[in-house]
C-alpha cells in the first residue's frame, strides 16, 4: 500500500492499482460548550459548539481541490460517513465547489465579525481560533489539515495545527477538532459515530454529539425487522446529522497499491477504512500473467 503522494513515481516493473474504497477523512468537532464529565474530564469547545462556525467551514471547503491537490486525483469529495453505500444519504445536498461568500454570510448573520481588525472573527469576546489535531507521520492527514486550514483562513477562522500520536490525540480530542478517518462495510459504524451512547467512548463520538432525533432513528434501525426496513432509519439519522454538522467530511480516498506488473488482482471489492487484509477478499481471482 502506498500514499497518494507516491503515485506518480510507480514505474515498471511495478504497476499501480487504484481501488475504490469507503475510506473517508473528515474533521470531527466538539459540539458542546466547554464542560466537564462526572470524573472531571474536560470536553467541549467555545468556538466549534457554534453551528455557524461548522456550517461556514463546510461551505468554504473546496473538496475537489483537496482531491486533486492533496490526493493527486485518487479520491472523491466526501459529504457523509457512508457516501455511495446503501445506508448512506439518499441524495446529494452539497455542492463540491467552495462558496466563500455564502460562508462569510453565515458567520456574519450569526454575529461573528472581526471587531478589532486582526483578521480573526470574534463573537462575545471569543475569537474563532481552533487547534486541529492530526496523526503525526500520516502524509495525507497532514496535507488535508494544512490545506483545509488555509481554505477557511479568508473567513477569519484561525485553525492552528498540532500533530501527535493517538495517545496524545485521545487526551485532547474531546476539547479540540481532530482529522479522523472512518468507513466500513457495516452500517453499525453510523451508530457508533453519531449515537449519544458512544459520546466519549474510544474514538467514536469524540465531539459528544447528541440529538434525540438521530438517537431514535439509529435505535429504530437497529430494531428493524430486516435489512431493507432498516435503511430509511439510517438515512433519516444522517439527514439530521447533515443539519447539525458534527463533522466536516472532506474526501473519500482511493486505496493505492504497487505490485508486480505480472500480477493481475482481478476486480477488487471496495475497501473499508484501513489498508491490508481487505485486498485479499477476491484472492481467488488473482492471476500471474508472466510466463
Amino acid at each position: 500500500a502506498i500514499p497518494q503522494r507516491f503515485s506518480s513515481v510507480i514505474t515498471p516493473p511495478l504497476k499501480l492499482w487504484n481501488i475504490d474504497s469507503v475510506d473517508n477523512r473528515g474533521i470531527v468537532w466538539p459540539v458542546t460548550k466547554p464542560a466537564a464529565t462526572a470524573n472531571g474530564k474536560q470536553y467541549g469547545n467555545a468556538v466549534s459548539y457554534d453551528l455557524a462556525i461548522r456550517q461556514a467551514i463546510d461551505v468554504a471547503i473546496d473538496r475537489n481541490l483537496l482531491v486533486d491537490g492533496v490526493l493527486n486525483g485518487y479520491g472523491r469529495p466526501a459529504h457523509s460517513i457512508a457516501d455511495g453505500m446503501p445506508w448512506g444519504p439518499n441524495k446529494q445536498t452539497h455542492l463540491d465547489s467552495a462558496d466563500l461568500e455564502k460562508a462569510q454570510s453565515i458567520l456574519k448573520n450569526a454575529g461573528w465579525v472581526d471587531s478589532n481588525g486582526n483578521g480573526i472573527v470574534d463573537k462575545n469576546g471569543q475569537e474563532a481560533t481552533l487547534t486541529l489535531l492530526y496523526k503525526a507521520g500520516d502524509s495525507a492527514r497532514e496535507q488535508l489539515s494544512i490545506v483545509a486550514a488555509q481554505m477557511v483562513k479568508p473567513l477569519g477562522i484561525n485553525i492552528e495545527l498540532l500533530a501527535g500520536g493517538w495517545d496524545f490525540i485521545a487526551a485532547k480530542m474531546h476539547e479540540n477538532p481532530v482529522l479522523m478517518g472512518f468507513g466500513s462495510h457495516s452500517a453499525k459504524e453510523v451508530r457508533f459515530v453519531y449515537h449519544s451512547d458512544f459520546a466519549g467512548v474510544d474514538f467514536f463520538n469524540a465531539g459528544f454529539y447528541k440529538n434525540a432525533v438521530v438517537d431514535h432513528a439509529l435505535d429504530q434501525a437497529a430494531k428493524a425487522g430486516s435489512w431493507e426496513k432498516s435503511l430509511p432509519f439510517w438515512q433519516q439519522a444522517q439527514a439530521q446529522v447533515a443539519v447539525d454538522q458534527p463533522w466536516t467530511w472532506l474526501v473519500n480516498l482511493d486505496h493505492l497499491y504497487a505490485s508486480s506488473e505480472c500480477l493481475d488482482l482481478g476486480k477488487p471489492v471496495p475497501e473499508p477504512h484501513g489498508h491490508g487484509w481487505p485486498l485479499t477478499a477476491n484472492i481467488t481471482q488473482w492471476t500471474w500473467q508472466c510466463q
